[in-house]
């Protein structure tokens, strides 16, 4: 049985702790598939990770967040898990995002696309997306 693997690169002591474009590798079965994990050990995993980074259901809720996501943001983590994915998203790309949503689950590229998000206090940050869809045992 292949199991999902974490990569995260080694952190460079120069970058700036608010850069949301640092990114780890979720490495997964040549299906997309994860076995042997639980959705609660998923979540967990993503929560530690030293980077900016986020796990949504298929209609766009936060599943987890991890630290840096939540302090590049601006929100706690209480305050997004169970919400939509939407409301980091300015109002006037809201539609187009959440049209490409389905894209994103099906397993279109976007590895390196860049996109605004809006901070909790209004300003926006620069996020460059690196998605991938995981289908967990029993096809969830």
């Amino acid at each position: 049985m292949t199991r999902p693997e974490v990569r995260v690169p080694e952190a460079d002591s120069s970058a700036n702790p608010q850069d949301p474009s640092v990114s780890a590798t979720l490495t997964l079965p040549g299906d997309g598939a994860v076995r042997g994990l639980s959705p609660e050990a998923i979540a967990e995993v993503v929560t530690r990770l030293p980077v900016a980074a986020s796990l949504t259901d298929p209609e766009g809720r936060f599943l987890a967040v991890s630290d840096l996501y939540c302090r590049t943001h601006g929100y706690d983590r209480g305050e997004l898990l169970g919400r939509s994915y939407l409301m980091l998203v300015p109002l006037d790309e809201q539609e187009q995002s959440a049209a490409r949503y389905p894209h994103w689950l099906a397993g279109q590229q976007t590895h390196g696309q860049k996109v605004l998000h809006q901070r909790k206090e209004g300003s926006l940050v620069q996020a460059q997306l690196d998605l991938q869809a995981l289908t967990l045992e029993g096809g969830q």
